[in-house]
């Protein structure tokens, strides 16, 4: 038997076959043109239980960060509904003669269906909560008697309230593409509120009305009703206005005169269009241009699938007035020095783009604690991970993910992946590196050396405090004996060599060892030994991992368009991808993965321990070696600046080791103080420094890409429920 077929209500809609795509972003236009489908679902149960909790316990169960959130599948016949493996479907159908092919246990939802047999369907526009529940009840009638058992018991330990109980605000939102998201959550939750159409530019004040409701939402359900296992997931959405880059980078292609000779039916709206789009916000009329509608309509979609993804955890949403008008010039700038390696130059640029990214981003920042840390989600196509708070970017002060709004087939795969992955501490025992370079190529052995010097020498040699030392670790970390890992080494020489490693691949973490590359006019790409290669073309011939670590550069470049690397392992089924958003050293690169392997042999054993140990999201064990790294590389910094001695910066990498792990709550003013201390310079210097000379260290290239969030590494003591693998 499983609780989970059962138990999930699994939404199936049924799409064209034509594949066309928008024509800003690359989303699905079936899927623009009936975004009301993404609507309806966001209003309705995400599983089974919420039909019979009272609205209090299920928002309590989506705040616990362990369940899954909305289960949505696109098929293109209601033939495949059949192969589904849940015991709940509910189908969105297009045309009437699609019934016929609908097995009998699923639930139909359709638009007219007068005269019909209506059994196991319903009018899309009388779908809701209480009607869905009778179909449910229904289908639940015609379960096996193992199934059946699992239904019942699922609705005895949770038939706290079976009526759809509803909480009514008492206020009027002022509804604009600021404030949609979190609109969407507050319905999601059962709460009502009146609406009326927003007048005139942005007002801050009318982004944040819905946005505090959810959170003063959370805060009282986590107060009064606390979940029972509670491994927060996410605690902000923030999105942007931003597109894809291809119309800045490459204008040529967007002329007037190059458009009427593509057969462009409107090249001056068009022209208009993306004008606006780079330059400005959505204050324009779209009434007297067909693509400003065109965009219009397809960043509705968008801010609807940001509505579903932040619905299923109950997370506020912030959206910022970034464009890629206003941070281009800044993008660019950042590529083209830090590709030149032009090191006098490339600091006072980035603190060009982290200041404009800052000035955007702060004054909504603000609902963000400074001095501790939240789990953040960013939805954009800009690096505003790289915006500074309380003097640090955002990705060091905070534990971020990014979902890039380009290409938007990924984007769409992206945030309706809504499941989480439970990983045992056996499941990440055994580790694939691919590697492909020339044989003369200098840096081909980098990374097996640095493991070899990180890992290796450590086990059962006598050397662990050595290698501690070595790797800015305190000896509290690893109290536990290191973990037994097991990696596997493998060389691939073409595609054919690299498929034949990715179809046969069963670890939960892969990381591939190679040169990447991504030109302004194509997509990205890895360099094997003999020939170049594009993920794109693989999508649909192999699983991916759902942990993919990619030591190579430009794998989700800031500069270039957005058909990156990245982006394509997530069309493969990675869960998460850690990619580069610019060129990176072999040195530093290889430094930074052994770090990584050596973080998770040391610190995992004793933070998943079966009988004391926590739970701890990918994300956030990412985001704690970022952490690391990035004080590792400002204490390199400040040692050949003072030309401080190897005992000094142990010191330093040993101290801000014990505020990072465990997380002080002011870590970062501590590591400052101790600092100052140490090296001798006041606390004002150490910032100014860290400031005016290390805006772009290596490690803040290391952008977390899809949904590292909803991997858990799971603790059996903390998460009793959650022992199966991926």
């Amino acid at each position: 038997m499983n609780v989970l077929t059962v138990n999930t209500l699994c939404y199936i809609i049924i799409t064209n076959k034509d594949g066309a795509q928008s024509l800003f972003n690359q989303y699905d236009q079936f899927l623009v043109d009936n975004v009301n489908i993404l609507e309806k679902i966001c209003t309705l149960p995400k599983d089974l239980s919420e039909f019979f909790y009272d609205k209090e316990h299920l928002i309590s169960n989506r705040l616990s960060g362990i369940l899954n959130g909305y289960k949505i599948q696109f098929l293109s016949s209601c033939k495949d509904v059949w192969l589904s493996p849940y015991k709940f479907n509910v189908v969105f159908m297009q045309h009437q003669d699609q019934i016929a092919e609908l097995p009998s246990d699923a639930i139909g939802v359709l638009n007219g269906r007068k005269g019909l047999a209506d059994d196991n369907l319903i009018e899309f526009n009388e779908l809701n909560t209480s009607s869905l529940l009778q179909k449910v009840n229904a289908c639940a009638d015609r379960l096996n008697s193992d199934d059946k058992k699992i239904f019942l018991g699922i609705k005895d330990a949770c038939d706290l309230n079976t009526t759809d109980e509803r909480l009514a605000l008492d206020h009027i939102f002022e509804k604009s593409i600021f404030n949609t998201a979190s609109m969407s959550v507050l319905s999601s939750l059962r709460v009502d509120y009146d609406v009326k159409e927003a007048s005139g530019d942005y007002d801050q004040g009318r982004v944040f009305e819905p946005m505090q409701f959810v959170s003063l939402i959370r805060a009282h359900i986590l107060e009064k009703l606390t979940p029972i296992v509670w491994l927060p997931h996410n605690d902000i959405v923030i999105s942007d206005l931003s597109s894809d880059l291809n119309t800045l980078i490459r204008p040529e292609l967007y002329t007037e005169n190059n458009l009427r000779k593509e057969g462009c039916d409107d090249a001056d709206a068009f022209c208009e269009a993306i004008n606006l789009i780079n330059r400005s916000q959505t204050n324009f009329d779209v009434s007297k241009n067909f693509y400003l509608e065109h965009y219009r309509q397809e960043r509705n979609l968008i801010e609807v699938l940001t509505s579903v993804y932040a619905s299923s955890y109950a997370i506020p949403c912030i959206k910022l007035r970034l464009v890629n008008g206003s941070i281009y010039d800044a993008l660019k700038n950042v590529g083209v020095l830090d590709r030149k390696n032009n090191w006098q130059d490339v600091n006072k640029v980035v603190l060009s783009l982290t200041d404009e990214l800052s000035r955007n981003t702060l004054p909504l920042l603000k609902t963000i604690q400074d001095a501790y840390t939240s789990s953040v989600k960013i939805i954009s196509n800009l690096p505003i991970e790289w915006a500074s708070q309380n003097g640090l970017p955002l990705m060091v002060r905070h534990e971020v993910s990014r979902i890039p709004v380009s290409p938007g087939v990924a984007a769409t795969h992206a945030l309706l992946d809504n499941e989480q992955i439970c990983l045992t501490i056996d499941s990440v025992t055994k580790i694939k590196i691919i590697s492909s370079f020339k044989d003369d190529d200098e840096i081909k052995d980098h990374l097996k050396n640095k493991v070899a010097l990180f890992l290796d020498s450590i086990a059962g040699n006598g050397k662990l405090d050595e290698h501690l030392k070595l790797n800015n670790l305190s000896r509290d970390v690893p109290s536990h004996d290191p973990l037994d890992m097991k990696i596997e080494w493998c060389n691939v020489a073409n595609t054919e060599d690299l498929l034949e490693q990715l179809r046969s691949n069963d670890c939960a973490i892969t990381i591939f060892d190679l040169h990447g590359g991504h030109s302004e006019n194509g997509s990205g790409v890895l360099q094997l030994r003999d020939e170049l290669v594009s993920i794109y073309d693989l999508v649909g011939k192999f699983n991916a991992s759902p942990i993919v670590i990619l030591s190579s550069c430009d794998t989700s470049p800031i500069d270039r368009n957005h058909n990156s690397t990245a982006a394509a392992f997530l069309l493969c089924g990675a869960k998460t991808v850690l990619a580069s958003a610019l060129p990176i050293f072999s040195d530093e690169a290889s430094t930074f993965i052994a770090r990584l392997l050596l973080r998770i042999k040391l610190y995992l054993p004793e933070r998943l321990d079966k009988n004391n140990g926590t739970s701890v999201r990918w994300s956030s064990f990412v985001s704690g070696m970022i952490k690391r790294t990035f004080y590792s590389e400002f204490f390199d910094l400040l040692k050949n600046k003072f030309n401080l001695g190897a005992k000094v910066k142990s010191r330093l990498n040993f101290y801000s080791g014990s505020r990072l792990d465990p997380l002080s709550e002011n870590w970062h003013e501590e590591i400052i103080h101790n600092t100052s201390t140490v090296t001798g310079q006041t606390p004002a210097r150490i910032k100014q420094i860290m400031r005016e000379e290390f805006a772009l260290p290596e490690c803040l290239k290391y952008i977390q890409i899809g949904n590292p969030e909803s991997i858990i590494l799971v603790s059996e003591n903390h998460i009793h429920l959650a022992k199966r693998k991926a």
